[in-house]
């Protein structure tokens, strides 16, 4: 009894750390608009923050996202979102400041994805 015990205790304490560690406790995926000089705060965890945007005209419109010293650029499509692209990883709470710019004269819409 007692062996079953300290292998039960050990098997949710191998859980928790597992969980803990891809955030699934006290954390949670989000999706918000990002305009340019959005601020971010992430979960305490190990994770990614991606970005996506598309274009508000007829035409594919280059885009450019920038944050914590990383830049993706992309076509956004017209009125659909492009595919999510990695931004940035990051091991524990993260702040960035993420800037857009827009290369064409109908413009684009921007979203952001991490966990907060």
């Amino acid at each position: 009894m007692r062996m079953l015990r300290v292998a039960i205790a050990f098997w949710v304490s191998a859980v928790a750390v597992l969980a803990a560690s891809y955030g699934a406790f006290a954390s949670e995926r989000t999706t918000a608009a990002l305009v340019n000089g959005t601020n971010i705060t992430t979960a305490n965890v190990t994770a990614t923050v991606d970005v996506r945007a598309k274009s508000l005209g007829p035409g594919f419109c280059g885009v450019r996202i920038s944050g914590e010293g990383e830049t993706v650029q992309l076509s956004a499509p017209p009125f659909v979102w492009s595919k999510w692209q990695v931004l940035f990883s990051h091991i524990g709470r993260a702040s960035a400041r993420i800037s857009t710019s827009v290369n064409c004269d109908t413009g684009a819409l921007f979203q952001v994805r991490f966990f907060r």
